[in-house]
Order: C-alpha cells, then sequence, then structure tokens
C-alpha cells in the first residue's frame, strides 16, 4: 500500500489501503530459482522509505504539477517518459509499462503529494500489487513510502528480511523508473551526467519502520554476532555501521545504505527520521558528484600529459580539445547541481527534540543536527572543488593555447624551410636546364665547326687531299743538301680546284672561323628560340626579363589568367545578344533562377536569367588570345546584369581596363546595344581577379586593372 508520513501531508485525500488484497499474493506464482530460504529475522508492520535527492526547484515542481495534471478537473492518468513524435497522429504506440498516478495533494511552489500504481509486465503467474506514495519537494528532496501487506505467503505481521531483501530490490528499480516519468528531460540529463548514464540504478537510502522484530533480543549488540542475523539485516540496510538500544524494546540499526528502526512505536518517529534521510539522500549524492570531480581531474591530467606531447603523436591535440570539451561539459553540469544542493542544505530544516526517552535517544544517535552541520561543509568543500576545476581548466585551456601556438610556429617554421628547400631544388633544376642548354649550344658549336672543317661548307663529294712533298738535292760548299717543301697551293682537290683558296685561307686564320661558327650558333638561337616567344608576348615588360636569362622562356610557361566582371545593370537587345553569341564559339548556355530582395522587411522574390558563354575569334581587335565572354541577362525585359571577361593576359597586349570598352564596341558595331544607351542606363560596378602572375607582374596589372 501506498505510503507517505503525515507530517507531508497538506490534504484529507486518504492514501489507497490494499491491505484487503493480501491474499491474493498467495494465488501467484514465484521465480525464485533457490527455493529453500533461511529466515534468520522476520519483522513485523513494515514501512519503507526511499530518500533520494534530485536537482529540483519552483519552476521544476510547477513544471511537474502541470505535467501531471494538478490543476485539471481529472487529475488522474497514466504517464510515461516516452515523447510522443507525431502528436497529430490518432495512435500512439508505446512499449508495455505505464505510471497511474492519483494527485493527493500539492502546491505549487512547495511541494506535490502523489500516489503512483506500477503497471508494468511481470512473468507468466506472478501477481505484485505495487503502489508508492510520493512526496516531491521543492528543495529536490524525494521520498518513496510503502507499507508491505504481504509477500508471496507471508503477512504484514511477520515478513522474512530475506523476502524484503528481493522486493526492496524490485522497490529500487521501480521507483527510479516512475521519477524518470515524472521529471522534465533537462533533469533527466542532469542525472544521466551526474551518474554516467546509469540513473536508473542510482542508490538511495532506505529507512524501514517495523513495529516488532523476531528473534527478539535483550540488547542491539545480539543481533551483530557476525552470523545469520547480522547478514541478513546488512542486506537491506547496507554494511551496518552500529547498533543502539533505545529503550522500551527499541532499537536502531544504522548502515550505509539505510537503517531500521524496530519497535512498537518506531512509526511515530518519521517527522525526524524522514527529514535525517533527506541529509542522508544529500550525502549520497555529494559522493556522486565528488566521485565525477575526481573523474575530471583525471581527464584534465590526462589531458596535461598529452598537451606536452604533441610534436611526436599530432593526434595528441584532437585528443586534448575532446577531453576539455567533455571536461567543460560536465563541470557545467556539476556547478549547476552542486548550485541546487547547496540552496537545499540552507533550506533544510530539522524538527525539535521529541520528548519522550525512545524519541531523545533516538535523535540523539542519529546525530540529526551534527549531520546537517556536515553536508553543509561537504557542499561547501564541493563548492572549492568546483573553483579548483574551472581554474584547472582554464590553465590548461591557456597551455593548450601556448602548445597550439608553439606547434603553428614550429609547423611554419617546417614549412619555411621546406619552402626553402623547394625553393632551392627549384632553382637547381632551373640551373640543371640552363647548364643542358649551354652544353646544347656548346655542341652545336662544334657540330657546325665540323661541319665548316671537314665537308666545306656542306660540299662533301669534294675531297681533300695534301699535296706531296717535293726533295730537291744541291750541292753547298761543304756537303749535299736536301731540302723539302710543297709546291705551290698546298692543298687541293681533285673534285673542286676553287676549294683551294678557301682551305688556305681557313688554315691561315682558325680563330676567325671559330668566331663565326660561334656567331651562327648564337643567331640560330636568339631567332629561333627567343623570336618565337617574343611574337607571342609583344610586350615591352617581357624584353626586360627575357635579357636576365640565358633561356628567355625559362620560368615562362603560365599565362596569367584574369577574370574582370563587370555589373552592367542596363537595357540591352535579348535577340541581338543571341545572335551575336551563336557567330561565336558558343561554350554555354543555360537559365538561372536567382532570388532578388528589394526590402530586408520583405521576402525575396525569385526570377529567371539566362546565362550565355562563348569565345570571341578575332584576334586582330582583341591584340592576341581572344576571351571568353560570360553575359547574364534577363531575356523577357532585356535586361543586362553583369559581364564576366576570362583572358589569358600573357596572349593578349590589352590592358585590363580596355576589355569592357572593346566589348561594348564591338556589340555597338552589330546591333546587340546602343553605345549611348548602354553607357548612360547602365550602372558599371566593376571587380577584377587576377591569377598566376610570378613576382613583380600581378601588381602591375592589379594597378593597370584597377586604373
Amino acid at each position: 500500500s501506498p505510503y507517505i508520513p503525515q507530517f507531508l501531508r497538506r490534504g484529507p485525500e486518504p492514501t489507497t489501503n490494499n491491505r484487503p488484497r493480501a491474499q491474493e499474493a498467495f494465488a501467484g506464482m514465484t521465480n525464485i530459482k533457490d527455493a529453500d530460504l533461511m529466515e534468520a529475522i522476520s519483522l513485523g508492520d513494515v514501512r519503507m522509505l526511499l530518500c533520494e535527492w534530485v536537482p529540483f526547484g519552483e519552476n521544476s515542481i510547477v513544471s511537474m504539477a502541470m505535467n501531471l495534471g494538478a490543476l485539471d478537473r481529472c487529475q488522474s492518468g497514466m504517464f510515461s517518459a516516452k515523447v510522443d513524435k507525431n502528436p497529430a497522429d490518432t495512435s500512439l504506440k508505446i512499449p508495455a509499462g505505464l505510471t497511474s498516478v492519483k494527485i493527493l495533494d500539492f502546491d505549487m511552489l512547495q511541494h506535490i503529494n502523489v500516489e503512483a500504481e506500477i503497471n508494468y509486465p511481470e512473468d507468466d503467474g506472478i501477481i505484485q500489487v505495487e503502489f508508492f506514495g510520493i512526496h516531491v519537494s521543492t528543495r529536490g528532496s524525494i521520498l518513496f513510502g510503502l507499507s508491505v501487506d504481504s509477500i508471496m505467503t507471508r503477512q504484514h505481521g511477520a515478513v522474512s528480511v530475506d523476502l524484503l531483501t528481493r522486493m526492496a530490490v524490485d522497490v529500487l528499480q521501480d521507483s527510479s523508473t516512475i521519477l524518470d516519468d515524472m521529471i522534465n528531460g533537462h533533469q533527466r540529463e542532469l542525472l544521466d551526467a551526474l551518474y554516467q548514464g546509469n540513473s536508473e540504478s542510482r542508490k538511495k537510502f532506505c529507512v524501514y519502520l517495523a513495529k516488532s522484530i523476531d528473534p527478539f533480543f535483550p540488547g542491539a549488540a545480539q543481533y551483530l554476532d557476525r552470523g545469520d542475523h547480522e547478514n541478513e539485516l546488512a542486506q537491506i540496510i547496507g554494511q551496518i555501521r552500529f547498533a543502539a538500544d533505545l529503550g522500551d524494546k527499541h532499537f536502531l540499526f544504522m548502515g550505509n545504505n539505510g537503517l531500521l528502526v524496530a519497535g512498537a512505536r518506531s512509526h511515530e518517529y518519521d517527522s525526524f527520521v524522514v527529514p535525517f534521510s533527506n541529509l542522508q539522500a544529500m550525502m549520497l549524492v555529494a559522493g556522486a558528484v565528488y566521485e565525477r570531480f575526481n573523474h575530471i581531474f583525471e581527464m584534465l591530467d590526462e589531458a596535461m600529459d598529452l598537451a606536452d606531447d604533441t610534436e611526436s603523436t599530432p593526434f595528441n591535440v584532437d585528443r586534448v580539445q575532446f577531453l576539455m570539451a567533455s571536461a567543460s561539459q560536465e563541470i557545467n553540469i556539476l556547478n549547476l547541481i552542486v548550485k541546487h544542493l547547496a540552496d537545499a542544505v540552507e533550506r533544510a530544516l530539522m524538527p525539535p527534540e521529541p520528548r519522550d526517552e525512545v524519541g531523545i535517544r533516538l535523535f540523539r544517535a542519529l546525530r540529526c543536527r551534527q549531520w546537517q552541520t556536515s553536508v553543509r561543509e561537504r557542499t561547501r568543500a564541493l563548492q572549492s572543488l568546483m573553483v579548483d576545476a574551472q581554474r584547472k581548466v582554464a590553465y590548461l585551456r591557456r597551455h593548450a593555447d601556448l602548445v597550439n601556438k608553439n606547434g603553428l610556429h614550429k609547423t611554419v617554421s617546417r614549412a619555411g624551410t621546406h619552402f626553402a628547400v623547394l625553393f632551392q631544388r627549384s632553382f637547381f633544376n632551373f640551373k640543371k636546364v640552363r647548364n643542358l642548354w649551354i652544353v646544347q649550344t656548346l655542341f652545336g658549336m662544334l657540330f657546325v665547326l665540323r661541319f665548316v672543317t671537314k665537308y666545306r661548307f656542306g660540299l662533301g663529294y669534294c675531297t681533300v687531299k695534301p699535296m706531296d712533298r717535293i726533295l730537291e738535292q744541291r750541292i753547298s760548299e761543304f756537303d749535299l743538301i736536301w731540302e723539302y717543301f710543297d709546291p705551290p697551293g698546298g692543298i687541293y682537290s681533285e673534285d673542286c680546284d676553287w676549294v683551294n683558296p678557301i682551305q688556305l685561307w681557313l688554315q691561315g686564320n682558325p680563330f676567325i672561323s671559330l668566331a663565326m661558327a660561334a656567331s651562327l650558333v648564337f643567331i640560330m638561337v636568339l631567332f629561333g628560340d627567343a623570336g618565337s616567344w617574343l611574337w607571342m608576348k609583344r610586350t615591352r615588360k617581357a624584353f626586360g626579363r627575357a635579357l636576365r636569362s640565358w633561356r628567355p622562356r625559362a620560368g615562362q610557361e603560365v599565362m596569367g589568367r584574369t577574370s574582370h566582371r563587370v555589373v552592367v545593370q542596363g537595357p540591352v537587345d535579348s535577340f541581338g545578344l543571341e545572335r551575336y553569341a551563336s557567330s561565336k564559339a558558343m561554350v554555354k548556355s543555360r537559365v538561372l533562377r536567382e532570388h532578388q530582395q528589394a526590402d530586408r522587411h520583405q521576402p525575396a522574390s525569385p526570377y529567371t536569367s539566362t546565362l550565355l558563354q562563348w569565345k570571341e575569334s578575332d584576334r586582330t581587335v582583341w591584340k592576341g588570345t581572344p576571351p571568353v565572354i560570360s553575359a547574364v541577362y534577363d531575356q523577357e525585359i532585356g535586361y543586362l546584369r553583369s559581364v564576366r571577361i576570362d583572358l589569358e593576359q600573357r596572349g593578349s597586349g590589352l590592358q585590363v581596363g580596355r576589355l569592357w570598352e572593346t566589348l561594348r564596341g564591338q556589340w555597338a558595331q552589330k546591333g546587340v546595344v546602343g553605345e549611348q544607351k548602354l553607357a548612360k542606363g547602365s550602372k558599371l560596378k566593376r571587380e577584377d581577379t587576377v591569377t598566376s602572375f610570378r613576382e613583380g607582374e600581378a601588381s602591375g596589372d592589379a594597378r593597370g586593372a584597377k586604373g
């Protein structure tokens, strides 16, 4: 049966009494594997209270009251945490298992008391009648109360602790599911972040109030026998911290996860046992927050270690960014939770000490006042940890920025080094090409020289032979003299007699023939290699560059493409423009759909335009390579919007500023548009894009385009 302590009630609506239905559990089946249960302790008239703390506030409690229909005429209903993504449909399919909620009483800004029935599916033959009394406070204190009427074949007067433990496990899970159905999405997000996605199995502080305990021992210490009795008590309240005799056959057993008060008047002390349990629930949440802080500090330490080793492992940068983002997100969530927790501790109230002897001993054994101070101090310690974590994140962010800047500096330095190496290699390649050209030139000179000396200006059939020397004997005064001398002419050719004087002249002047050969090679290279390039370029600034290099065209292969766009916004003859474009080499033609917004307060209106793109063919008009023209116009109203001219400037002798004037003159001659009309009715706006220039040429062309 549902149970809510009377001091928390503000209305006369009674809770449901399921004790007459206790015998329904006798007809059910069980799914317990170990049928041989060992029962060491049994309790009578047990009331079970589950206390937990959830981040709440006035806005959250009002939202919950509105969602539960507290202000509606029919306040009961079935609730689920599933979101209806198609509210306009006539049907909703959800998993089996809903929560039936009945409003008992509420205060829009303070609390709400409800009664919830669990309708989750069970195995065949299992009968479970489970009602919860739920109290939700604006301070975040949540209480689930129920009165045990029967478990299997045991009536409320003698409930086995072993069976109570099995029921408590089910109640812990169902209570979390019920609360998830009632709270909003933001609170569920906070709980998932706090418990790392395991909010369904979060800890709660359990309170058991029993009017009798069997077997009964004179002292509470006799139950702590390190045997069966202590083990069964530890199953429901966790590891036992201490046990106290309250007098008049009343006992207190305090554990890590709950407490047990056994005695005939145990139900009368819930007025301060519940506030004490709320403090214990806050303590559990503080412990969970502290664990999350330890996890955050581990992430920050890992990020700090990885940030110092980004050079050897570049992927550490992404990991550091991820850890910093995760830590910052968790810190923001925990900061919100700690603020709610501190506010709840400050607003927590503890009733005065009771007047009967058992109540006084119980109040003093629980140390309610000291626990309230302890929770407040721990909350302040969490706030200090919060400040420390925020400072550490800020320091890590600055450290990561410095590491990134250092890495960027090193990257730029390496890029500069690589660029220098690339430039050096490119320069070496240029020198290799130049040296190759020099070697080719020398071989050409040798070839010409060989041609001159061997073939005698190309006449290979003229065989040249030296004449035999003539021996002449002459007797002098002292002895016989032998003289050898060449006959007149020296060298002769049997086939070509006219070769003899030329050969004699070449033999007599060898260096002049070498100079003639070198001059012939230079003239051949100059007019054969550079002449064609100078004819194609036809610009004065290219000649100066040609004189500064061994090979005039070395490194000058880039044509220097220029895109000149003119926003015309003027009238045009659409059919004349189409005839003009069709007479050229058409590139493309398509319809464009654009939007124009006349007023920033009005939506943009669509309109259609036509794109024509063609290539000019008259090299004389354009003084070199013809450009590619792209015109965007409105065919229906004859309105020219913009013109773009793509030109290879190294192949043309026109300056950028003369392109539009040349095109406009061509259109005026072909009757596309009148020159005076287009000049007066148009609004010109020029946009130039200059690409692919070397050294100082780009700036010179850009200045010419702007001019």
